[in-house]
């Protein structure tokens, strides 16, 4: 069930705007203050899963006008409303090709990234694989962890994210949850990772 959408621009996930049953979508006038006049702009859905772990699919525009961006966020909070409202549970990639007429999750992924929730930037992240590499594997995407981003590997504010990301037909992710929550920390956990990397590797790259 989807439980809020988030919008972000330039990647600044630590300021995204929140929009869910307590944060409604701003007026249209506030929404373009809020945009103001960046063209860099990212729209995520959040959905509750099983034991409380986090997952969210995401999509990017570049250089869309104002208008363009509130309709797309205006059709996707209206489509989660709905969804929220009757119950009826959904595959994630439906809210946007239902509300923004696009497929997505149809090519093979282009690159797989660990990072913390909404704390891309300041944290930081690390692409444990890329397009043409032979298939990722856990112990190969720890050990890049550990050279490149080690901080990935300690207690975070947040939850610790595999992220499969598209380039066609737009830019566009899957972010999934590979921690655990011990007394509001979040600690990666390798088994999870291995679990989805398992899965990843089933499907062609």
């Amino acid at each position: 069930m989807p439980t809020h959408v988030q919008c972000a621009l330039d990647g600044r996930w630590e300021e995204a705007l929140l929009i869910n049953k307590q944060s409604l979508l701003p007026p249209k006038e506030e929404f373009d203050a809020w945009l103001g006049g960046k063209t860099n702009f990212a729209l995520e859905v959040f959905f509750c899963m099983p034991h409380r772990r986090v997952m969210f699919v995401g999509v990017r525009w570049m250089n869309r006008l104002p208008e363009e961006l509130y309709e797309a966020v205006s059709s996707v909070v209206q489509l989660m409303e709905h969804r929220q409202a009757s119950g009826k549970a959904t595959y994630p990639t439906h809210f946007f090709e239902e509300s923004l007429s696009v497929r997505l999750l149809t090519d093979a992924p282009s690159y797989l990234e660990i990072g913390v929730n909404n704390f891309w930037q300041s944290v930081g992240s690390c692409v444990i694989w890329n397009a043409g590499e032979p298939p990722a594997d856990t112990q190969g995407a720890i050990s890049r962890v550990s050279a490149l981003a080690p901080q990935l590997l300690k207690p975070q504010p947040s939850n610790v994210i595999l992220n499969v990301a598209y380039k066609n037909p737009i830019s566009h992710w899957a972010g999934v949850e590979i921690s655990q929550e011990t007394n509001g920390a979040f600690s990666f956990d390798e088994e999870l990772l291995n679990d989805y990397l398992g899965a990843l590797n089933d499907e062609p790259f």
